[in-house]
């Protein structure tokens, strides 16, 4: 497995899309400080799943993207991508190739992907797990942490050990399974009290059974003479309700006959109110017409009146147009004779315009002849006046100069002496500080500890409770289906009870009778009601009640005497219909059957109750052929198939199902599946209740331990923080000092180099300014004579100047005055143009108004006429309207002789009605007392009055007062029982079942949990096994590496506990040659560093990691030691990747690949690549290296 590239987004310095491709060797990437070089380690570790933003040098973990500079703005996330080669297939998955990518917004989101898949973080550990990429792994490596590796936290160091042994899949297992060990200690703790709680209540809800027992068998006897007492009481409201009837019956003929007079009155009344209706309506058509003659009279009228003002304004504007074109006509004149006079002066000004035009073109080129003159003089005049400036300048320079010098050299002699005693000052401070530093950083290396134990008890905390959740919500989507499974069983149990209560699927005559069972005492009930389901054969089930047919819903009777009375009220009072069949139990050879009902148990069918017997009867002799044809022959015999073709015994056929849909039994039978269902969905349901409130509160246990956590954690951060924060202020002061220090060291040899340098200056500056003196006065002669000569020129310049600006002037006058005549001249001639076209409409005008006479005298004429017309046509309209009034009076008259008919028969209908209607509220009343006999015992007993009448028993004969006296007394002993738990037989038997259900979920705990610790001891084997054989490798790997190195010298590793391998710290020794060290804090940077690097590079001779970036790890070596690094870089390249970040020339002329880092743009990194491969050429005349780029 090797790395391939990595692609940077957004990533701290790199706000623009990088690419950097990784080749087999070692790879340099190089650059100035601050440059972003480390960015790339640190976006190295980000992607492998670094979640400690102290780890990536910050804060927090937003600091990771890019916050922007003073030309750029910040970017919402950082995006960095990671991929590897698969080739050998180290990574578990069938790809060739590896792409890992992370991304972080600024709100706080973040994803990961796997080869652009989105995936979790615990996904992206589990893959590198093992392949020295982990989050314990060796693969990165910085300055830093060369400290940790040696530092006395062996913690550290044993993370390394274990992700080369590859024990860390097997603590983790040994983790989860301890977590799940303890979850089922504390489970089965809890279900041994919840075991024992149970059988408590198991023992108590023995005792009340027993009572509710008893308190049934005597509810049940009052049910039966509370039912017999109302049977008594409603059987005589019912004689009241028959004699109420009759009379009604009375009063509504008499009604009906004064409806009937009323009637016909009304009849008359609405026929007169027709005629007038009539008569109105041809009174307002006449009248319509009148109105319509008036207007057209009062139109024509307005008509004549408004032709004579229209008349008379048309002769009015006529006379007005005749003298507003006499006007015209003169103006026009007028303008003709302005433009003619107007033409003759814009002749002269145009002549009088070219004359100064002419005179200013000769004017100026003289003047620009004289300009050229007095140009030549006054470039001589200010050479020489410029060069005396200039030497003057010189001069004065030079002098001032010296001043500077000589103040320079007694200032620098003075700062010489001022910065000595700084230095001394310096030095004193820069050894307390150093002292200071050194206390608190002993304090932060303790606080640290103590961080990283509370972050860990966090991240702890936080993955159990999400391993909760995750578990969470498959119960709760379990739990939801239950409830809907539930609820859905119950409605359709609910709606199948309904429908057996209602008997739907019988003919209209049984549900009739079995509705109003209480007035059929001898009808027991549909033959259905008898036949029930012995198999769960289906086929023979739907066969039997195929060939039973309409035979189901037949009614089984006591004897004849109650069919005689279905009779009669099937005759008498039904009115629906259809037929029905009665099955009496006194017939002949029916009590003859056997009461076991062996034919029909045969069958898969089982007769119960009274009607066995006939059920015995119709299956005698039946044959069911659910795989056969009945009609193959005839037998002895009926025979049914399972299509429903049926042969009986006398040779009849009759062919498919009786009836379309769910048959009776199979109905029945389906109700009994789901009551069945139905009963375990609510189990099922309660013990998912159960799963669901345990889980939630070991949820809510783990969040408090992650709070707990989080705060200690917090609270340990802050003092981190705040010693950080010293200890930081203390080194940049102290580095600062150091600076000033060596700032002050130099500014003391700089200001006596500058004391000497001044003195050197003075001299020559003297020499200067005395050849400048002569230089000067030489100048300043010949300023003066060229200034001489130009004062002429000037003066002539000046006249020919004015001259011109007067010719300039002149012609723009003549140029105004030529522009006004000219625009006199268009406006009296546009003025002509328009008189005379306004003359012309004005004509037009004139002539459509006499035109417009001639009409207006035709319309006034033919007015005149239409008006006598319209006279006589309003007379004859207005005779026509007083005849409709006279006859509408005499209908008014019949029409209030026929209203009074009416009201006297209104009034009698309403007598009777009154009286039939106060006969029916009596009725009501008897109807209520009914209702109310039946809805006492309804209320009292919750169930409605047919149900009760059914379920009580027979009561032996008896007066009603004896029957009430024993209710009293059965009330007493109900009464003396005292407070019955009416459901304590169901819950008895739901509490056992839940015992029998507890006790088999401890035993299985017991099982699991001794699984679960026979488990941990195995991993503890194999991880022991695997940990030891790795250690002992990597210990004498040290050994070699160390001395290879060192070139001899001494080191070693050990566990502090040996007993216990896979929890001791791993302790460290190293001693360089010639030294006896005693520990190892007190070895030189540069032997840290080497030490360090050969217990890594011993680690990579066990386990290779695909690849090391190293972070200016070389910077604490000197040159010889760089070069022994360098070499085991060459020794290990050939199987491992290098990715080295360093400022050292050796390391990167040994590298491979250089990639360069560059911020050409403030705060924005840039990365150059350089293959360096064979890329230094030498030869003996030439000495420069050539690069391939």
């Amino acid at each position: 497995m090797k790395l391939r590239s990595l692609r940077l987004h957004g990533f701290k310095s790199f706000p623009d899309r990088t690419l950097i491709e990784f080749r087999e060797g070692v790879t340099a990437i190089v650059g100035s400080n601050g440059c972003g070089k480390s960015n790339t380690a640190d976006a190295v570790r980000w992607v492998l799943g670094e979640q400690r933003a102290s780890a990536l040098r910050g804060g927090k973990m937003e600091e990771v993207i890019f916050q922007g500079t003073s030309k750029r703005r910040p970017l919402n996330y950082a995006e960095v991508s990671l991929s590897f080669s698969n080739e050998d297939g180290s990574i578990p998955i069938p790809q060739s190739e590896v792409e890992i990518a992370r991304k972080v917004f600024r709100e706080g989101g973040s994803e990961y992907a796997l080869n652009r898949v989105a995936c979790r973080l615990r996904d992206v550990h589990d893959l590198l797990r093992d392949t020295g990429l982990g989050s314990n792994a060796y693969s990165i490596i910085e300055i830093g942490m060369i400290d940790s590796i040696l530092s006395e936290r062996a913690e550290e160091r044993r993370a390394l050990f274990e992700e080369a042994a590859g024990v860390g899949k097997y603590k983790d297992r040994r983790k989860a399974a301890q977590r799940r060990l303890e979850g089922a200690e504390v489970d089965l703790a809890r279900l041994n009290d919840l075991v024992a709680e149970v059988e408590s209540k198991v023992r108590a809800l023995a005792r009340q059974k027993r009572r509710a027992q008893r308190h049934a068998e005597l509810q049940a006897r009052r049910l039966d003479l509370e039912v017999a007492l109302a049977r008594a009481d409603l059987a005589a409201l019912g004689s009241g309700l028959e004699e109420g009837a009759r009379r009604r019956a009375e009063l509504e003929r008499a009604e009906s006959d004064a409806r009937t007079e009323r009637t016909t009155a009304e009849a008359v009344l609405e026929e007169r109110r027709i005629e007038a209706a009539e008569l109105t309506r041809r009174r307002q058509h006449a009248s319509a017409k009148l109105d319509d003659v008036r207007q057209r009279l009062a139109t024509r009228e307005r008509e004549i009146v408004l032709a004579d003002e229209r008349r008379s304004h048309a002769e009015m504007r006529i006379q007005q147009l005749v003298r507003e074109r006499a006007e015209l006509a003169e103006r026009a004149q007028a303008l003709t004779v302005d433009g003619e006079r107007l033409a003759v002066d814009r002749d002269h000004a145009r002549a009088r315009l070219e004359g100064v035009r002419e005179r200013l073109e000769a004017r100026v080129e003289e003047n620009d002849a004289l300009r050229a003159t007095l140009n030549a003089h006054r470039q001589a005049s200010e050479a020489a006046a410029g060069r005396s400036r200039e030497l003057a300048r010189e001069i004065a320079a030079a002098e001032g100069e010296r001043a500077a010098a000589e103040r320079r050299r007694a200032d620098a002699l003075e700062r010489g002496g001022q910065l000595g005693e700084q230095e001394v000052q310096l030095g004193n401070e820069i050894t307390v500080l150093g002292q200071q530093t050194e206390l608190w950083s002993g304090q932060g290396l303790t606080l640290r500890e103590r961080l990283d134990a509370a972050a860990d008890a966090a991240d702890a905390a936080r993955e159990e409770a999400r391993v909760l959740r995750g578990r969470e919500g498959p119960l709760r989507d379990r739990l939801i289906a239950a409830e809907d499974l539930v609820q859905r069983l119950a409605s359709q149990v609910a709606a199948r009870e309904a429908m057996e209560r209602s008997y739907e699927g019988f003919s209209p005559a049984v549900t009739a009778i079995m509705a109003e069972r209480e007035r059929f005492p001898g009808v027991l009930a549909p033959l259905a009601d008898f036949v029930r389901a012995t198999t769960a054969d289906g086929e023979t089930a739907r066969a039997v009640e195929s060939f039973l047919g309409t035979l189901l819903q037949a009614l089984v009777v006591k004897d004849l005497e109650a069919a005689r009375g279905v009779r009669r009220w099937f005759r008498e009072e039904w009115s629906g219909g259809g037929t029905l069949l009665l099955l009496p139990l006194d017939a002949p050879g029916v009590k003859a059957k056997l009461a076991g009902g062996a034919a029909s148990h045969r069958l898969g069918v089982s007769g119960s109750g009274a009607g066995q017997a006939w059920v015995d009867v119709f299956l005698e002799g039946l044959g069911v052929l659910p795989g056969e044809d009945p009609l193959d022959g005839f037998g002895a015999g009926a025979r049914v198939d399972s299509f429903g073709d049926t042969v009986d015994s006398r040779g009849v056929i009759r062919l498919g199902q009786p009836a379309a849909g769910e048959g009776i039994l199979a109905r029945r039978e389906m109700l009994g599946r789901l009551r069945n269902e139905l009963e375990d969905g609510e189990v099922a349901r309660d013990r998912l209740v159960l799963e669901r409130d345990a889980l939630v509160e070991q949820v809510a246990l783990a969040d408090e331990r992650a709070r707990e956590a989080d705060e200690a954690r917090r609270i340990l951060e802050s003092g981190l923080r705040q010693l950080d924060a010293d200890t930081a202020a203390h080194g940049h002061r102290r580095g600062r000092l150091e600076r000033e220090r060596e700032q002050v060291v130099s500014a003391v040899a700089a200001a006596r180099r500058e004391a000497a340098e001044a003195e050197r200056r003075m001299a020559e500056l003297d020499a200067r300014a005395a050849e400048l003196q002569a230089l000067a006065a030489e100048a300043q002669a010949a300023a003066s004579a060229a200034g001489a000569g130009l004062a002429e020129l000037d003066a002539a310049w000046e006249a020919a100047r004015d001259e011109e600006s007067e010719l300039r002037v002149a012609a723009a006058r003549a140029e105004g005055a030529l522009r006004e005549v000219e625009r006199a001249l268009s406006d009296a001639v546009t003025g002509a143009d328009a008189a005379r076209a306004r003359s012309a409409t004005l004509e037009a005008e004139a002539d459509e108004l006499r035109r417009s006479l001639e009409g207006l005298s035709g319309i006034r004429e033919r007015a005149g006429e239409d008006v006598e017309g319209l006279f006589a046509e309003r007379d004859a309209h207005a005779a026509e309207v007083a005849g409709f009034d006279a006859r509408l009076g005499e209908l008014e008259a019949e029409v209030t002789a026929a209203e009074e008919r009416a009201r006297v028969s209104r009034r009698r209908e309403g007598e009777a009605g009154e009286e039939r209607h106060r006969l029916e509220l009596e009725l009501a009343e008897l109807e209520s007392r009914v209702i109310r006999a039946r809805e006492r015992l309804e209320v009292e007993w919750g169930r409605p009055w047919e149900v009760l009448e059914a379920s009580a028993g027979v009561v032996e004969e008896g007066d009603a007062e004896a029957w009430r006296a024993e209710v009293r007394e059965v009330a007493q002993q109900v009464e003396a029982l005292g407070l019955i738990n009416m459901l304590a037989v169901q819950e008895h038997e739901e509490e056992d079942r839940r015992l029998q259900f507890l006790l088999e979920q401890r035993d299985d705990l017991t099982k699991a949990r001794d699984d679960l610790a026979a488990a941990i001891r195995q991993i503890n084997k194999t991880a022991r096994e695997l940990f030891m054989g790795t250690f002992d490798t990597v210990r004498e790997n040290f050994h070699r590496t160390f001395q290879s190195l060192f070139l001899g010298g001494e080191c070693d590793v050990w566990l502090a506990d040996p007993d216990d391998p896979l929890e001791s710290p791993i302790e460290i020794h190293a001693s360089p040659r010639g030294k006896k060290t005693q520990r190892i804090h007190l070895l030189s940077g540069g032997e840290r560093t080497l030490t360090a690097l050969s217990l890594l590079f011993a680690i990579y001779l066990v386990k290779p990691s695909p690849f090391c970036l190293f972070d200016e790890v070389d910077a604490p070596l000197d040159e010889a030691n760089v070069g022994r690094f360098i070499q085991l870089l060459n020794d290990f390249k050939g199987q491992t990747q290098f990715i080295v970040i360093t400022h050292n020339p050796r390391t990167m002329e040994s590298a491979d690949w250089i990639y360069g880092v560059t911020m050409e743009e403030p705060g924005v990194s840039s990365i150059v690549g350089v293959e360096l491969e064979g890329a230094w050429s030498f030869t003996d005349d030439q000495q420069r290296p050539t690069y391939a780029q």
